[in-house]
């Protein structure tokens, strides 16, 4: 992807952003634009040679600006309605990450303890450190305590989902 060159006006001149259904149509021609990446799932598209995300452009149309970075709310790259997208910082976007692949207690935060026991750990990650939120012996009360500090420090309510 190219650094964003392209401007709100020229934007409008060749596209058509529905911002509630966050399809993007050529103007004119009436049809859906871009394609999925493979990789990651983004919606990507090509205007003059350049090639934009999708979601970036959609914030350009609407606001006339690019942002630090955009949020999907709902954990759906490829879902660009206006309400979905949210300008972010990089740290109050991870307070919406998607629940790791590799998680084994279906709670983000949440890990067994030590093998020989049957404990749980609970632990939270907040600007740029782990904090340790204890260990306990029920797993309920090893996932209140994550959800209680996800409130506290301000996470999304789709977090780990």
């Amino acid at each position: 992807m190219s650094t964003e060159t392209i401007t709100q006006d020229e934007l409008k001149a060749v596209i058509h952003y529905n911002p509630n259904t966050g399809v993007m149509n050529w103007l004119g021609a009436r049809k859906k634009c871009g394609w999925v990446c493979p990789v990651r799932g983004y919606l990507h598209i090509q205007i003059n040679g350049r090639g934009y995300r999708q979601h970036r452009l959609a914030f350009l149309y609407m606001t006339g600006r690019y942002p630090e970075q955009i949020d999907h709310k709902n954990h759906m790259v490829c879902d660009n309605r206006w309400i979905n997208l949210r300008e972010a910082s990089q740290a109050v976007n991870n307070k919406n990450a998607s629940r790791r692949r590799d998680n084994t207690s279906g709670i983000t935060g949440v890990m067994r303890g030590k093998p020989d026991t049957h404990s749980w750990r609970a632990r939270i990650h907040v600007a740029g450190r782990d904090k340790r939120l204890g260990m306990f012996v029920d797993f309920f009360e090893a996932c209140c305590a994550r959800k209680s500090a996800e409130l506290k420090y301000g996470f999304h309510e789709n977090h780990g989902r």
